[in-house]
């Protein structure tokens, strides 16, 4: 009898368990805007600042659920593109070579798995074939906190699956994650913890979205972004994610402008 009752206390603790970490992302999608305008979002562009080394570098970033990603920043006046992808084809600008390489297969194929997370990977996470878990409370900064586990798809490095795992920490008074730690799986500094902080939540369309990420290794930042505007469902041209093919240029001699509903 007392190993019916310990069964049963353990299958209801874990109900339970469950029960609590949809709570959490309820109260998250109500307090950021509400679950029916986060599903209407089809794209994301941003416009921000992103600061490193001393320096200080405007960039444009674009999201969508079709897979589209195009990352574009701003040296010294000539527009870089660091990414273009159009569901299909990933590209970038060499930096020393100033000409534009393709991205090879494995990059192009963990890329496809990321449109999962337009936008927002705990959106419809069941759904998505993502794991998500209530893993513990901690305070970041002062700040208590929920720590919520993110187990998505497995991504190939050299060729070999690794699990894809995040952790975010939820502010228990708005229930917005402040805090975003995973690790780095590829380079120099594979297997290390990297933290992302975010901040400054305010008004992106019908939603609310952290204007302020710094990133963190061994406590020290590595960057920091500030968002000067967010775009929800901007026209975009995709022509510009389309590989230049064999008359590749430089951005300075072939600029790409992404075109969005705020210009």
């Amino acid at each position: 009898m007392k190993n019916v009752l310990l069964v049963l206390l353990l299958f209801a603790g874990i109900g339970a368990f469950g029960q609590n970490v949809d709570e959490i992302l309820n109260h998250y999608f109500e307090n950021t805007g509400g679950k029916d305008n986060w599903k209407k979002v089809k794209g994301v562009k941003s416009i921000g600042v992103m600061k490193m080394q001393g320096m200080e570098i405007p960039f444009e970033g674009y999201q969508s659920t079709n897979g589209e990603m195009l990352q574009e920043a701003d040296f010294q006046g000539k527009k870089m593109i660091f990414l273009a992808f159009d569901g299909k084809v990933a590209w970038g600008v060499n930096f020393m070579t100033m000409k534009a390489e393709k991205k090879d297969n494995e990059m192009v194929e963990n890329l496809k798995k990321q449109v999962k997370d337009v936008p927002s990977p705990f959106l419809d996470y069941k759904e998505k074939g993502y794991l998500v878990s209530l893993d513990g409370e901690k305070e970041i900064d002062g700040t208590p906190t929920y720590r919520v586990k993110l187990e998505k798809d497995s991504i190939k490095i050299d060729g070999k699956m690794i699990p894809s795992v995040e952790y975010y920490y939820f502010d228990k008074e708005n229930y917005v994650p402040i805090m975003k730690e995973s690790s780095i799986p590829v380079g120099p500094m594979a297997g290390q913890k990297a933290e992302t902080y975010f901040g400054n939540y305010q008004e992106a369309g019908d939603l609310f979205m952290p204007y302020e990420m710094t990133s963190k290794m061994n406590g020290n930042v590595v960057q920091s972004m500030v968002m000067n505007k967010f775009e929800i469902n901007p026209e975009f041209d995709t022509s510009v994610l389309k590989f230049p093919e064999e008359d590749a240029k430089s951005p300075e001699e072939k600029p790409v402008k992404m075109q969005g509903a705020g210009k």
